[in-house]
């Protein structure tokens, strides 16, 4: 059985991104941080801005690599709180 799923943020109704279910726990909360961290790391910068600095094309720039960050990150931690549900605790 496949455990392929497609990512929320894939931007058509063919499911190019995938995400592996079957990856060890550590491995998928590992990718989860990355991607969560990077969002931060992101909306951090943008309270830096202020109206008088800010190009509008730069905050929805942000705001759309922010946003497919986060929901890469919550379909990590869905897979892996799954995978600890199921008791496949592997690491890798």
């Amino acid at each position: 059985m496949s455990e392929l799923t497609p990512l929320t943020a894939n931007p058509s109704d063919s499911h190019v991104l995938l995400l592996d279910g079957s990856q060890p726990l550590t491995a998928l909360l590992d990718c989860a941080e990355l991607r969560l961290s990077a969002a931060y790391g992101l909306l951090d910068s943008v309270t830096c801005m202020t109206i008088k600095t800010v190009d509008r094309h730069d905050l929805i720039n942000v705001s759309e690599a922010a946003r497919v960050l986060v929901a890469d990150a919550l379909d990590l931690y869905k897979t892996a709180r799954a995978l600890s549900a199921r008791g496949e605790v592997a690491n890798g």
